[in-house]
């Protein structure tokens, strides 16, 4: 078994079946789990971020729409590591049904700007602390 004990996870679909009983088990190991719902309907938000290690300050997005009832799909789209993933979800935002596009700003802080570059929807930027700049 993995040692997870003060660990981040990140866990889609954790509102029920087994997705949700993976994160009570993690949760009762002594990760600190975040939740994100599959969204039955489409999502207006998107919140992307490079890698997951930027959940713990784009969550806080999360937090906000939640409170305002909007749905949103979260995921991970790294300039860097998967560029061809990410002109191709920026190219098919709009299409996918989004009405604007939260992206985080970690290290070299491209995401947002490439992802503006590539679509007309806004793109709002949010700057990623990081410790490796």
């Amino acid at each position: 078994m993995f040692n997870v004990k003060d660990k981040n996870i990140l866990i889609t679909g954790a509102t029920s079946g087994i997705g949700r009983s993976t994160a009570v088990s993690l949760s009762s190991m002594g990760a600190s789990v975040t939740f994100i719902a599959r969204n039955k309907d489409k999502a207006e938000v998107a919140i992307v971020m490079g890698s997951e290690s930027d959940w713990p300050t784009m969550k806080h997005a999360a937090t906000i729409l939640d409170d305002f009832g909007v749905k949103y799909k979260a995921e991970v789209v790294s300039a860097h590591r998967t560029p061809d993933l990410m002109y191709s979800f920026a190219n098919e935002a709009e299409a996918n049904g989004f009405k604007v596009i939260i992206a985080g700003a970690g290290g070299a802080a491209h995401l947002p700007g490439m992802i503006a570059s590539k679509t007309n929807l806004p793109v709002l930027g949010v700057p990623v602390k990081t410790t490796y700049l």
